[in-house]
């Protein structure tokens, strides 16, 4: 598996043992079953927020979608120079506080980035 799918897979696990018990019980095995077998694209954007809001917010702040644009990024530029990935990866976050009207030391509300993703 590679980079992306093991952070997914770790995010979703978090995401689902909201017990903190370290391990995922049968509710929460079946909410999770329930999210990650979304049917409507809003499923799937909720899901692609929820898994964004490291500290579970319900806000996006420059670390978050930071970390998230890098993954993205190394998943799809195999070999790319760290340098460029780095210029990348700050360009994308940049880009994605500015087109929601936010500077890089605020927080995005998840709404609204849902909205801006249906939206297109």
């Amino acid at each position: 598996m590679d980079i992306l799918g093991n952070y997914l897979i770790k995010k979703i696990y978090f995401l689902m043992e909201v017990k903190n018990e370290g391990y995922i019980d049968w509710q929460e095995y079946i909410k999770c079953m329930t999210i990650t077998n979304t049917r409507t694209f809003k499923d799937k954007i909720d899901l692609f927020v929820q898994i964004c809001d490291d500290n579970g917010n319900g806000m996006l702040d420059s670390e978050e979608v930071y970390s998230h644009c890098k993954i993205c990024l190394q998943r799809f530029m195999r070999n790319i120079n760290p340098e460029f990935l780095e210029d990348l990866t700050q360009y994308f976050t940049k880009f994605v506080f500015e087109t929601c009207g936010y500077k890089l030391d605020q927080e995005i509300p998840a709404s609204l980035i849902r909205e801006l993703i249906m939206s297109v």
